[in-house]
């Protein structure tokens, strides 16, 4: 479960329900299936357009190399609010250490389960890095 709201958490709150089920297939590979409802999705008052929506998020986690993976997600609205395409993303990733260096492509800027939920962006592809720590 999840809320999110903007101008400092003040304005248009945004609830989310979901869950995250994931499967180990071995050390070779991870799949994740995340099924969510999110509401009060349609803050620009869009004519025609639902306030909530579902969505199935879908990924997946490939070992390419001794510490190396690729890994991949998207997620389509199954029904509501769809104003932007369905979000999905790639990624080449790099473990050193305790630390995981990861470039992705994707068509969303989206970081929370609400942004994900309104779509990802028409015909436009951003290129990110991302850097993070596990901590033993």
């Amino acid at each position: 479960m999840s809320i999110e709201g903007q101008d400092n958490f003040k304005e248009e709150y945004a609830p989310v329900i979901g869950v995250s089920l994931s499967r180990k297939l071995g050390d070779a590979a991870a799949l994740y299936v995340v099924p969510l409802w999110a509401s009060n999705l349609n803050t620009a008052d869009i004519a025609g357009q639902d306030d909530h929506a579902l969505v199935l998020g879908l990924g997946a986690r490939v070992r390419i190399g001794p510490n190396r993976f690729i890994s991949g997600e998207w997620s389509p609205r199954v029904s509501g609010y769809s104003v932007g395409d369905n979000e999905f993303g790639f990624a080449y990733e790099i473990a050193v250490g305790g630390h995981l260096f990861q470039i992705n492509v994707t068509n969303s800027f989206g970081t929370t389960f609400a942004q994900t939920a309104r779509g990802g962006l028409q015909e436009n592809l951003k290129l990110g890095f991302n850097l993070s720590r596990k901590f033993f």
